[in-house]
């Protein structure tokens, strides 16, 4: 299953899919290069701590190596010490001022921060640097939706979905703020793509039956929390739209069925 990003989440920020972020960096020293791709695949692992001995180490060699400056950073914002991972993004651009990585990073840093608008002013320098950069629109479009600025959103996500369309993440937070805005027919075009790469997903299933409860079609939107249940039957958030589908067509007592379910906990969880 395809797992779809949770807003300003960094590790998919600076790792989109069809997006070539490691590319935007300046080539690491060659002392320094392996210990940076070790640290990156422990971080990778889970391993912070062993990954940051790595970065530090990989600076000791090269001092200037922004590539293990952004990796630090990362780390440090993945462990919530926002401020720190955008001093340490800034040490980055002191280095390297066309370093559009280090500009998105620390503009995601700065949101974590609540500093949107500093954070804002970093996205416009990326997008300055590079123009029409679909990290940097990416980035931008998850903080738009998560403040439900859902047209800013749109507008970024099509932008950066232009210059790498086949990013399935982006793809299915476009859908997302489609079925926000209304937009059913759109949201399935997009999700039909999805599901033609990721048959059987249990998000863009889902979500595209949202998108047909949206058009008024409970049957069909049925048809699609049926399938994600049978696939996993503890799925709360399908179990309680397929509540509400199944009181639209006049199925009281399943529906009823359906939001006790839902409200179970799950035994995967436990």
């Amino acid at each position: 299953m395809i797992r779809w990003r949770c807003a300003l989440a960094v590790t998919a920020v600076l790792s989109i899919a069809g997006v070539a972020v490691a590319a935007e960096a300046p080539a690491p020293a060659a002392p320094a290069e392996p210990l940076i791709r070790q640290a990156s695949a422990r971080a990778a692992a889970g391993d912070a701590p062993g990954a940051g001995k790595l970065y530090a180490e990989a600076l000791r060699l090269d001092p200037t190596s922004t590539a293990a400056m952004a990796g630090r950073a990362e780390l440090l914002y993945a462990a919530r010490k926002y401020l720190a991972a955008a001093d340490e993004y800034s040490r980055a651009l002191a280095v390297d001022p066309r370093f559009v990585r280090a500009w998105v990073g620390r503009a995601v840093a700065r949101l974590g921060d609540e500093d949107y608008k500093r954070a804002l002013e970093d996205f416009d320098m990326a997008l300055a640097v590079e123009p029409g950069s679909a990290l940097a629109l990416d980035a931008r479009a998850d903080f738009y939706r998560s403040v439900r600025r859902n047209d800013l959103a749109l507008a970024d996500y099509d932008a950066a979905l232009a210059k790498a369309p086949d990013n399935l993440v982006m793809r299915y937070n476009r859908a997302m703020v489609l079925v926000d805005l209304g937009r059913h027919d759109r949201a399935i075009r997009d999700l039909n793509m999805i599901l033609r790469r990721s048959a059987g997903d249990r998000d863009a299933l889902v979500l595209k039956g949202e998108a047909y409860a949206g058009l008024g079609d409970h049957a069909r939107a049925l048809d699609y929390y049926d399938a994600v249940v049978a696939m996993d039957p503890n799925f709360a958030r399908a179990l309680k739209l397929r509540s509400l589908a199944r009181a639209a067509l006049g199925d009281a007592a399943g529906a009823e069925a359906n939001a006790t379910a839902a409200q179970r906990p799950d035994p995967a969880s436990r």
